[in-house]
């Protein structure tokens, strides 16, 4: 899941939402085209 992924960051890594969302799409875990700011909120 998108949540499990998070976890390859080291602890207080600040993950900027636009950066996460792109490997989430490199990885298949959402689709491209979805917006970027409702994905990383959920």
């Amino acid at each position: 899941s998108c949540f499990v992924y998070c976890c390859i960051f080291p602890k207080d890594y600040e993950i900027e939402r636009e950066t996460l969302a792109m490997q989430w799409v490199a990885h298949g875990l959402i689709e491209k085209g979805i917006d970027v700011e409702a994905t990383a909120t959920q």
